[in-house]
């Protein structure tokens, strides 16, 4: 819920209810509904407003009157403090950044869809050629071509093994 100023009489209503041009009451501690316009301080010598969730900065800025604040940062003063809305709902700058961080998940880069034809396409190939080379030097222990000493140590499955493993190894 915010506060909402209207001929000069203040009101509770749902955040979701405010209108470009409406004038808001943040008391301090509690954060901004919507991007706005400083009007008013009651120290009128500047507040101060966390904006370390948008930009990362650790120490709170100073405010002055018609300076820019964002929805979604915090009143770090010990007062109150008014701004005239100018972005609500979904046009802020924090679901601006929300929309274009989707965006950029929800999407792949030109060259990620050429790595993915090429691993379609090398892997497979891969997987093959191993499977060929254990096959045709199991072949080779059978038909007696492979000297025995060679396997005599480890076996000849195992022998044959290491060298469809060489392939997906190498």
């Amino acid at each position: 819920n915010s506060v909402y100023w209207e001929d000069l009489e203040e009101k509770l209503v749902d955040t979701r209810l405010l209108q470009k041009g409406d004038i808001v009451l943040v008391k301090g501690g509690e954060r901004l509904p919507c991007d706005g316009v400083l009007i008013r301080d009651i120290s009128n010598k500047g507040c101060y407003i966390d904006e370390s969730m948008l930009t990362g900065e650790s120490m709170p800025l100073t405010k002055q009157f018609s300076d820019i604040v964002l929805g979604g940062t915090v009143n770090c003063s010990g007062g109150p403090i008014w701004i005239r809305a100018t972005s609500v709902g979904d046009a802020t700058a924090i679901k601006g950044i929300v929309r274009l961080v989707n965006a950029a998940q929800g999407s792949k880069a030109p060259i990620q869809f050429y790595a993915d034809f090429v691993s379609s396409k090398f892997v497979p190939t891969v997987i093959f050629i191993a499977f060929t080379s254990t096959l045709l030097w199991g072949l080779g222990v059978l038909l007696y071509i492979v000297p025995e000493a060679w396997y005599e140590q480890e076996g000849a499955f195992i022998f044959c093994l290491l060298f469809g493993i060489s392939v997906l190894v190498i």
